[in-house]
């Protein structure tokens, strides 16, 4: 089976927490994003609108959850794809690979997707 050809969860090289996360996806232009899911190397985003595969991009992410202060990330799309359901307010994903790891926001990441779970966001 080919890397392109891999479930998802084969292809990840690192763990990835559940998480809620505000972003915003620049490229070009700047996209409104929720991060569902984030490890020290990537994470999966839902957007609004369709982003290309391969697309060098900077990530605004809000860790705090008072939506004033961002951490900044820069990668690259590794895989766009449509959401199937109706309505979909996000209706595409997109997969980032981060250009550098980032370990240093573990200990945010952790705890907002902590308080998370313990609001129940995520059953």
């Amino acid at each position: 089976m080919s890397d392109s050809e891999a479930p998802e969860s084969e292809r990840r090289r690192e763990l990835r927490k559940l998480s809620c996360i505000p972003a915003y996806v620049k490229t070009e232009d700047q996209h409104l994003a929720l991060i569902r899911d984030v490890s020290p190397s990537g994470a999966l985003l839902f957007v609004q609108e369709p982003l290309p595969e391969g697309a060098r991009v900077h990530l605004d992410l809000y860790l705090a959850g008072d939506g004033n202060e961002s951490r900044p990330v820069e990668g690259k799309i590794v895989r766009s794809e449509r959401r199937t359901g109706p309505r979909e307010v996000w209706g595409h994903k997109i997969a980032v690979e981060f250009d550098e790891k980032i370990d240093a926001y573990a200990e945010e990441i952790a705890a907002l997707t902590e308080r998370q779970a313990e609001m129940g966001l995520f059953k």
